[in-house]
């Protein structure tokens, strides 16, 4: 995997987390999400086989798993710094805010998840806590309209479907 910026992954308050070695403008592209694609079949296989989650959902049914690199110590925060960016078949972590040398990165889990099978206890620390972390569903409307001005919701979340048009069958009036 190619590091976009320089970064190491050291012990923090849930394990293991990817800390920033340099500022970071907003709107940059800082590593790339390289494990393999799995399908959702697999994901539940490991559940029940006792796995800890390590997969980032992409698709209603396809996700990565862990790559045994630094993107699978990138950490959740209700009231994160970085987000997804999904282009040409790729995933990528962004930053949405400047990150100072030293700061730990994080993004919202939920921005890509749609009945995902782990949910677990969420500890940010934030003032904006939700708690635990589940499913995109579950972020709070203002949250999800940032999220969207950022554009770091999995596209599939947020695909537009077209409306349906009804016609309306007019009544004839006899005069």
């Amino acid at each position: 995997m190619l590091n976009f910026v320089n970064l190491v992954s050291r012990a923090c308050k849930g394990g293991m987390g990817t800390f920033a070695q340099q500022w970071i403008p907003a709107n940059t592209r800082i590593l790339e999400f390289t494990g393999n694609k799995v399908i959702r079949a697999l994901v539940n296989q490991a559940l029940m086989k006792g796995s800890t989650d390590c997969f980032l959902q992409i698709d209603e049914n396809t996700f990565l798993g862990a790559s045994g690199k630094i993107d699978d110590y990138v950490n959740h925060s209700c009231e994160p710094n970085c987000g997804l960016e999904f282009a040409n078949d790729r995933v990528y972590l962004r930053s949405i805010q400047h990150i100072n040398r030293g700061e730990e990165l994080t993004f919202d889990y939920a921005t890509s998840q749609k009945s995902f099978p782990f949910r677990f206890n969420c500890r940010c620390g934030s003032l904006d806590c939700r708690g635990e972390i589940g499913d995109y569903s579950e972020i709070p409307g203002t949250k999800k309209a940032y999220y969207l001005s950022k554009g770091v919701i999995a596209p599939f979340l947020v695909q537009r479907v077209e409306p349906v048009r009804i016609r309306v069958k007019e009544k004839r009036v006899a005069h």
